[in-house]
């Protein structure tokens, strides 16, 4: 029975769920539910599939049980440290530490399915990233339109439409794009089709969600796409068509200028209101010099917290006054304090297996999550998580170099493409253990594994 289930159809059903999935979880929290449906529904399709793969092939049978033991062992490790680390303002328990290890390895075997399923490149999985990215755009317009968007920020700044986060949202469009630019040039569609879609997207990423990693995310992916059009174009000795992008170009640069003339941009608007909020007198968060002040003046309970986190929040504090670094900068006070309490945990076995992702208190836990998988899930951690993506990428830039003479734009795109999601991943966060950004995340790195087997084998033939 197993044998006969078709493993490529489901895939693509998991992947036009995905969007489904991220507005029943959102409408399930703001009803207050602690647990939504799709905490439970998301994963069933992926497992299934590497049941069937693990059942029917016995050839990826071991290796594919010795992997999964692998992880198991680590996140038990990993635990077990957790535990005896925790304090008093550790915002997690071992349960929710459990979770980012969840995400993180199902993110890991969901890659591998996805991998194996995909031996060729297929046309229809662009049509899946497509169909998606039309559902995200059109509920999002139609919450704004009908005014019961959810605004992307606590202070009511952006719009996230009926979404969870707009964090999550903005790293979908802005990943999905480096997939669709390229595959709309190619569509037997009507242009105005293309052209609304594009100009919808970019402009909600631009204008409306709020956030940097909208507004930064969608020039990037104009940028790279002229790039990569322009370096195809030299490396084949074929002319540049200006007078064929110029139309496009020139229409959309001059509405979205008169549109930002006319309504401004939630993103910008966001910067200045953090701005206005700055208090010029205190380096670090208020939450953050409250907690100092106790440990100053010694009304800290036992066990509140360990003596290396002290030393990091004093070092921390030093630092930020040194630099008069602004106390709504969340972010950077997260990295300073992870980096001196890294160096301050004179522990072999913390270094190899991490110091635990939520073991601190919420505002010095390490939203980049770039650096906290090395800093938090140690470098066992990171090797485990980071490793298989890093390889294909890297990998994926030697054959470009290679047989440079064969590359398009959708390889230039592609790897574009996993960059910008690597640098939103290190600066902005939870992109990697996001469940509504996985697929996304997954289908780009399987395309550029498509991508290299064509390559290579264009120099068999």
């Amino acid at each position: 029975m197993l044998r006969k289930i078709d493993k490529e159809k489901w895939l693509y059903i998991f992947i036009l769920l995905n969007p489904i999935f991220d507005l029943l979880s959102s409408l399930f929290n703001y009803w207050g539910f602690s647990y939504t449906p799709s905490t439970f529904l998301r994963p069933i399709l992926p497992l299934i599939i590497l049941i069937c793969i693990f059942v029917t092939d016995k050839k990826i049978r071991k290796p594919l049980f010795i992997s999964g033991l692998i992880y198991m062992v680590y996140a038990l490790i990993h635990l077990y440290l957790y535990s005896g680390i925790r304090t008093g303002i550790s915002c997690g328990s071992v349960m929710h530490e459990l979770q980012y290890l969840s995400n993180y390895t199902y993110l890991m075997f969901t890659l591998f399915s996805f991998i194996y399923v995909f031996d060729k490149h297929k046309k229809k999985l662009e049509d899946m990233v497509f169909y998606t990215a039309v559902f995200y755009i059109s509920t999002i317009y139609i919450a704004i339109i009908t005014r019961t968007s959810l605004p992307s920020y606590v202070e009511g700044t952006g719009f996230k439409g009926w979404f969870n986060t707009s964090g999550a949202v903005g790293s979908v469009l802005v990943i999905s794009l480096f997939i669709l630019l390229p595959y709309l040039m190619k569509k037997n569609m009507k242009f105005i089709y293309k052209f609304l879609f594009i100009f919808l997207t970019v402009f909600y990423l631009c204008f409306l969600i709020g956030s940097r990693v909208g507004l930064i995310g969608s020039i990037l992916v104009a940028g790279f796409f002229v790039i990569s059009n322009i370096i195809y174009y030299l490396i084949h000795n074929k002319k540049f068509n200006i007078g064929k992008y110029l139309p496009i170009i020139i229409s959309s640069s001059i509405v979205l200028i008169v549109t930002f003339i006319l309504f401004g941009s939630y993103t910008l608007d966001r910067r200045k209101a953090l701005n206005d909020i700055t208090d010029k007198n205190i380096h670090i968060a208020y939450d953050l010099m409250d907690i100092k002040k106790k440990v100053d003046n010694h009304k800290v309970a036992d066990n509140y917290m360990s003596e290396s986190q002290i030393k990091a929040l004093n070092s921390l504090y030093d630092y930020a006054n040194k630099v008069k670094m602004p106390n709504v900068d969340l972010r950077r006070q997260q990295l300073v304090y992870n980096y001196y309490l890294y160096q301050y945990q004179d522990s072999l076995s913390l270094k190899l297996f991490g110091n635990g992702y939520l073991a601190n208190y919420s505002s010095l836990t390490l939203e980049m999550e770039g650096i906290a998988l090395f800093f938090n899930f140690g470098i066992i951690g990171f090797i485990l998580f980071c490793i298989p993506f890093l390889s294909i990428f890297f990998y994926g830039i030697y054959i470009g170099i290679k047989r440079v003479k064969s590359i398009d734009v959708e390889y230039m795109m592609y790897v574009s493409g996993i960059f910008v999601s690597y640098v939103i991943s290190t600066l902005a966060g939870h992109v990697y253990f996001n469940t509504s950004v996985m697929p996304a995340i997954i289908i780009i790195h399987l395309l550029l594994v498509l991508k290299i087997k064509e390559l290579k084998e264009s120099d068999v033939k």
